[in-house]
């Protein structure tokens, strides 16, 4: 399973966009939490109605968890082994399928290193996201 975790501030139309191109992408390896904080009343409730219409969604509210160190420590902390971090203004619009490579000498080498190493031979096909 992967967490995307996204961190929003007084955004709520761009975290909605956010939230609904992942919803679109209809993968239920994905499970997607958000640490958000608004500055004033009045993100106060647009930030309420995007909890509303994503369900599915955990809200973490960083004044009420204690910081926003905290609130992502709890998140990162329930996550399992696969995260990624996503800011409020990102929209996914598909899925794609790249090579990766890896290094015979250091397998769990990310592929930018990889690619630097003579003895890179063995390729395996990823699924990554596609943001733009």
């Amino acid at each position: 399973m992967l967490r995307l975790i996204a961190f929003s501030k007084d955004r709520p139309a761009q975290l909605d966009l956010l939230l609904r191109s992942v919803a679109a992408l209809r993968d239920p390896a994905v499970r997607t939490a958000v640490v958000y904080t608004a500055s004033d009343e009045l993100y106060e409730p647009r930030v309420r109605a995007v909890r509303e219409e994503h369900p599915g969604v955990t809200f973490a509210d960083e004044r009420e968890a204690g910081g926003f160190k905290a609130a992502t420590l709890g998140l990162v902390a329930e996550a399992g082994d696969r995260v990624a971090f996503l800011v409020d203004d990102i929209v996914f619009t598909h899925r794609s399928t790249s090579t990766r490579r890896r290094c015979a000498r250091w397998p769990r080498t990310p592929a930018c290193c990889a690619a630097r190493c003579a003895s890179t031979r063995a390729r395996t096909t990823a699924t990554r996201w596609t943001a733009r």
